[in-house]
Parts: C-alpha cells; sequence; structure tokens
C-alpha cells in the first residue's frame, strides 16, 4: 500500500488521510465535496472508489443499491516461504481454495465457509476453520500451507456481500468504480482485477478527452458488461458451490467466464 501511495503522490496526486466523504453538491461544471472535517474542495470530476460500503454511491443513489450476503465467509491469509510444490490456482473440494503467487514471493489464499446467516468469528476460530479446509486436500500445495499455519497467524475474515449497480454508475459528474459499483465473491478471483482495470479504463478514457458525459459513456461501453460476466457468474458458482452441483460442472461455468475475461479490455 504505501508503495501505490508513494507512486500516487510521485503522478502528482494529493493524498489525505483519516478523512472521508460527507456531500457532495454538483453544479454544471463542478462538483463541491463536503469532507468529514469540515473543508469543501470543488473538482472537474469525482470517482467513488469507496469499496461496497461506498458513502459516494449513498450520496448519489441512496439505499436503492445494497450489498447482498452470498452465504459465504471468506479467510484470507499471505503465508511467507511456501515453496513451489504445485500449481496455483482454484483448488476445490468440500471447500474453495484459491492461491496467487505474489510478487515478493508470499503465497495468498482466500478460502471460504458457509454460513445461513451472517456470522461472528473470532481469531482463533478463523485459523482453525482455515486449518480444517487445508485439511480437506491431499495436494502437496495445500500441506505445506497447512504446516505454516501457527497460532500467531493473522487471517483476515471478510463476509462475502455482492452487488451490481445497473447502468449507469455515475450521476452528472460523480462516476462509481471497483468494488462501489460492482463488488463480488471470489469464485472467480476477479474483483481486484476489475477495479484495478476500472482505474485503467477510466484514465485513458480521460485522456482522451472530450465533454465529461462522452467520457463516462465511453467509460461504461467498456466497463459494464464484464464487470457484470465477473459479478454474475461468481454468485452463480458460489450458489452452485452451496447446492453441491458437481466440481466438473462449476469448473466447466468458471472456464467459460475466465476464457472471456482474457480478451482485451
Amino acid at each position: 500500500m504505501r508503495r501505490v501511495l508513494r507512486a500516487a503522490e510521485q503522478a502528482g496526486a494529493s493524498v489525505r488521510n483519516r478523512v472521508g466523504l460527507a456531500a457532495l453538491r454538483q453544479t454544471e461544471d463542478s462538483v463541491t465535496a463536503t469532507l468529514t472535517d469540515g473543508s469543501e474542495r470543488s473538482y472537474d470530476l469525482v470517482i467513488g472508489a469507496d469499496g461496497i460500503r461506498s458513502k459516494t454511491r449513498l450520496l448519489i443513489l441512496g439505499d436503492q443499491v445494497t450489498p447482498t450476503y452470498s452465504g459465504l465467509t471468506m479467510f484470507r491469509w499471505v503465508a511467507d516461504g511456501v515453496p513451489d510444490i504445485g500449481p496455483i490456482g482454484h483448488y476445490e473440494s468440500e471447500y474453495l481454495c484459491v492461491t496467487r503467487r505474489q510478487r515478493d514471493g508470499g503465497l495468498y489464499l482466500a478460502t471460504g465457509r458457509e454460513f445461513p446467516e451472517r456470522p461472528r468469528i473470532d481469531a482463533a476460530q478463523a485459523r482453525q476453520i482455515v486449518r480444517e479446509n487445508l485439511r480437506s486436500f491431499t495436494a502437496p500445495l495445500m500441506r505445506a500451507l497447512e504446516e505454516r499455519l501457527t497460532d500467531d497467524t493473522k487471517i483476515i475474515v471478510n463476509d462475502y456481500d455482492w452487488l451490481l449497480v445497473s447502468e449507469p454508475w455515475y450521476r452528472g459528474r460523480v462516476l462509481l468504480i471497483g468494488d462501489a459499483a460492482h463488488a463480488t465473491t471470489a469464485h472467480l478471483g476477479a474483483g481486484g482485477g476489475m477495479a484495478i482495470e476500472d482505474g485503467v479504463v477510466l484514465g485513458q478514457e480521460c485522456a482522451a478527452e472530450g465533454p465529461h458525459e462522452d467520457v463516462f459513456k465511453r467509460f461504461m461501453t467498456r466497463r459494464f458488461e464484464r464487470a457484470r460476466l465477473v459479478v454474475q457468474t461468481s454468485v452463480e458458482l458460489d450458489r452452485m458451490q452451496q447446492r453441491g452441483e458437481p466440481i466438473a460442472a462449476q469448473n466447466k461455468v468458471r472456464g467459460r467466464a475466465m476464457e472471456a475475461l482474457s480478451s482485451p479490455y
């Protein structure tokens, strides 16, 4: 995160911490944002990249779009020192484990557990759930991860909610991107990638110039169907898994989506 902040500042961004968005006031040619510290600033555009609980979305859309609990709670961990002893990707038995190798060599793990209602889970329970999920596999990579799971391991727990804002994701000069517009589960491992793609495409369309309405419309043309594919496919896979449908059938749905996502955006 520090590297991202440094890169943003080097690119000319002004970064402010510990302040949030309190209100927005739009005119024909600007947006005035009131922050939680009482200050006000005016901008040509406001981009709401503030996550699934987006205050920006609430201010421009009200409560017409709210997150839905998927019935799945995810447990995330980055383990150090895990050797390359198996393929990286999706592992599925009774439980789903998604792995990704990070640039610094750490191995990212996301694994889930189904609950009928949103649960309350403490640190010890989180470690036990991850341990049980890993033990459902015989694959060497899963065994290596379990060996590195200690009583000091910190597991990040996230209830998996999802949402998809209908077109368009903007009102006036305010645009939603990332999880504020299209939050998803981890069944395709594509949620973060979709948010990054949003930023890249928005930058390209802003650089192409034109009235902000044209910029936002071009952005929506490039982003909506791709984001909808990720959200809808991920929710479908989650429901297939909860129904206990064959893994081969789930992989067929996943494969079609991954093939589509391999195309340029």
